[in-house]
């Protein structure tokens, strides 16, 4: 039997928590104002401005969207670790649930050049027992990361395979994002694959949503390269797998 943890580190862990949701609120306060202080700089008609500035105004922009982004994505893990995004498993046939993935984010596909693919192995009205909101935001993130580094006329693929431990609902893409190495290491809160440039703009957090979304359900988040010999373009496949309701 598992000993449960020691009050220190429980304390400890809330104490993060509490500091998680404090932050969250105190940076949110000053994006309004700074994106507006942009748009109002780069509007301006009077004086036109330096290379050199419209440089350093585009990196402003880009920190201030890399910043708003990893604030949404902070609030959003500790509302799904707190439980404050209800979980109320249902039976649901799990091909709606992607098939209303593919519908959100059909836009998304088009502006990136990629086309969003349903495939399904599994027979019949077989269904999971899972939170239709939950596992929507969950599919959406996969579906995001995957349209992030696909290449222009590629196809991200959501397939659905019945397996013993529930459904595998499987997002695959043949982008370059994640090497082997690091295929460990991007489940963890922040950790973000860098262009190749050296930056991204990305939050860092999608995956690790997922995956506490996966254990919310009983289920699992796994991450592997979809074309393994293949060196520049490796792709991803994230399998998600969520248990059968009978």
């Amino acid at each position: 039997m598992t000993s449960p943890p020691p009050e220190d580190l429980i304390e400890d862990l809330d104490f993060l928590r509490q500091l998680l949701r404090d932050l969250t609120h105190e940076i949110a306060a000053p994006l309004t104002p700074l994106f507006g202080h942009l748009d109002l700089l780069e509007l301006r008609t009077d004086d036109k401005l330096s290379p050199m500035q419209m440089r350093c105004m585009r990196a402003m922009r880009r920190s201030l969207r890399r910043l708003s982004a990893i604030n949404d994505r902070m609030l959003e893990m500790a509302r799904v670790e707190r439980g404050h995004i209800p979980c109320e498993p249902l039976p649901l046939i799990p091909q709606q649930a992607v098939a209303e993935v593919v519908r959100r984010k059909s836009t998304s596909a088009e502006s990136h050049g990629v086309a969003l693919e349903q495939r399904s192995s599994v027979t019949g009205d077989r269904k999971i027992l899972a939170d239709w909101n939950l596992l929507v935001i969950a599919l959406g993130h996969l579906v995001e990361n995957a349209l992030r580094y696909a290449p222009d006329g590629s196809t991200v693929a959501l397939a659905l395979d019945a397996t013993e431990e529930g459904c595998a609902i499987r997002v695959v893409d043949d982008g370059s994002a994640v090497p082997a190495t690091e295929l460990d290491k991007i489940l963890r809160p922040f950790y973000r694959v860098t262009d190749a440039e050296g930056y991204t703009e990305t939050a860092g957090l999608g995956l690790t949503i997922v995956d506490l979304i996966a254990r919310r359900h009983g289920g699992s988040l796994g991450l592997s390269l979809t074309h393994p010999q293949e060196e520049t373009q490796p792709g991803l496949t994230a399998t998600l797998v969520i248990p059968w309701c009978d």
